[in-house]
């Protein structure tokens, strides 16, 4: 008996003790999808640049074929809160590398959170240095429109490397009607919009994205879907009633910076088949790629180790 309850008490400990490889299993999860996806489908990944290297300074070229873009946040601007200018320190290797994922060939876009003239220009003049793209949302939930468009042009978007900027929203919550939140978005002159594949509970539809790709001052961009794959959301479609008060065993906890986002043990069978099901929806609607958000969550199981 006393074996069968520390065996439980090992399994509730976490499935470290089993000698799983968090940093490897995200690698598995972003080349599944990309192994799932059609030819041309771009795929972005935001934050967690330390999975693109090996040892020392050495890049993992298998995964990096896999991926387009690159977002990092808060590199010049909000961190540690919104609106600060982020410390030399805590920049200086992340600057570093993705200096080296430039080089190789990969978009890199920065997302610097202040609202101030001067942090938004020198955020863009910083950017524009390593030929990074840039944008600053006006808040931290990257709600509303930077109206001010760098580099706007007429030129169809049809890889992510033809791209002069990109707007990032993803939360609709200062638009009431989905009709009003798509017309509002197919007026801005971005080459690249991020956004949810709903509006609230309501999924886009193919049209939508469609009349999202047309630039109104000339010329197609491109449309991404935001997909959060290390962290399950308590607001879509796939969470079930009763996770609230008993989470299954392949969730870890909610993440205590966002309130109903969950961390979740990605490599698990349930993870992977929301992740698929989620995945058919993008290409089905008729996203032009995906914005793979949360790749991060690896880091969050090292620093419980």
């Amino acid at each position: 008996m006393k074996k069968i309850i520390l065996l439980i008490s090992f399994i509730m400990m976490g499935v470290n003790l089993l000698g799983i490889d968090e940093k490897a299993e995200m690698k598995k999860l972003i080349l599944k999808i990309r192994d799932r996806s059609p030819e041309n489908f771009i795929m972005i990944s935001q934050n967690g640049t330390d999975i693109f290297f090996q040892e020392k300074d050495k890049v993992d070229k298998e995964l990096l074929g896999a991926i387009d873009g690159i977002t990092q946040e808060s590199l010049f601007y909000g961190y540690p809160k919104y609106g600060s200018r982020t410390p030399y320190e805590d920049k200086r290797s992340l600057l570093k590398k993705l200096r080296i994922l430039k080089s190789l060939n990969k978009v890199v876009m920065t997302v610097n959170y202040t609202n101030s003239s001067y942090g938004r220009w020198r955020s863009r003049g910083l950017a524009e240095d390593d030929e990074f793209l840039n944008y600053c949302p006006n808040e931290r939930e990257a709600a509303g429109i930077l109206e001010d468009v760098c580099f706007e042009n007429k030129n169809n978007i049809m890889s992510l490397s033809q791209a002069k900027n990109f707007l990032y929203l993803l939360n609709p919550m200062n638009f009431k009607y989905k009709k009003e939140y798509i017309d509002a978005l197919s007026q801005t002159k971005y080459d690249v919009i991020i956004i949810d594949m709903y509006f609230n509970d309501i999924k886009l539809t193919m049209k939508d994205i469609e009349k999202l790709r047309e630039k109104p001052q000339g010329g197609k961009r491109l449309v991404i879907g935001y997909f959060s794959i290390g962290e399950a959301e308590d607001y879509r479609g796939y969470w079930k009633e009763g996770w609230d008060r008993k989470l299954p065993n392949w969730i870890s906890h909610e993440n205590e910076n966002w309130k109903g986002n969950y961390i979740v043990r990605y490599w698990s069978k349930e993870w992977g088949k929301i992740v698929n099901e989620m995945l058919s929806k993008f290409i089905d609607t008729g996203f032009d790629g995906v914005f793979l958000d949360t790749i991060d969550t690896y880091e969050s199981f090292e620093k419980e180790e």
